[in-house]
């Protein structure tokens, strides 16, 4: 399955320069010259990728002298903590207190993004339709209204019952404008989530 990267609507107008293909973020100020052509990306489809999921292991190491604890995050792939909290924040471009605010004293899960697809032009929510499950194993679609708060599975085609294939299903991803515009930019290569959709890690 490919990642849909939806962006979602906030203060910050996210915006992709039709002179020079960047993206860049709009925050409304009356000082900013925008040409009229670019387009708006906030409640688009941006882009998709391909993906894998690799597991955050969260740890604290106690100072006996004086009691402080030092909080730690790292990827499952590096051996040394150091090294995976110097990787996860720098692929992320998180601080160290950001990555500590969002999981707390938790687990998580790091999207590693691959082989990025910017749609020249966005697509449309209802360009695509949500999975339901009818039941016996069979699924079906609905079309897509609202904006998801949540990733979930969308399809692009529509289809009354069919048995769960794969091929035809995609996972639909918001994202914050400043997010996507790091990622749009290829500047960011992961995304955190508490939580994953069952079967995205293999």
């Amino acid at each position: 399955m490919r990642l849909l990267l939806y962006c979602t609507k906030g203060k910050l107008s996210l915006r992709k320069s039709i002179k020079d293909k960047d993206y860049y973020l709009d925050n409304g100020s009356e000082f900013n010259i925008i040409p009229k052509k670019d387009y708006v990306l906030n409640g688009k489809v941006v882009a998709e990728c391909n993906y894998e999921v690799e597991e955050i292991f969260e740890d604290n190491f106690e100072d006996a002298r004086d009691g402080y604890v030092e909080h730690f995050y790292t990827l499952k792939s590096y051996d040394v903590f150091d090294e995976g909290q110097e990787a996860l924040l720098k692929k992320s471009c998180l601080q160290k207190y950001e990555l500590s605010n969002y999981l707390g004293f938790e687990n998580g899960y790091a999207i590693h993004i691959k082989n990025l697809h910017r749609f020249d032009k966005p697509k449309e929510l209802s360009e695509y339709y949500s999975i339901i499950d009818m039941g016996g194993g069979m699924l079906g679609t609905k079309p897509l209204t609202n904006a998801p708060k949540n990733m979930m599975r969308v399809s692009v085609n529509r289809w009354e019952y069919c048995f769960y294939n794969p091929s035809d299903i995609t996972i639909l991803i918001p994202v914050s404008p400043l997010e996507m515009c790091r990622i749009a930019n290829k500047e960011q290569t992961i995304l955190l989530r508490k939580k994953v959709l069952r079967g995205m890690i293999k």
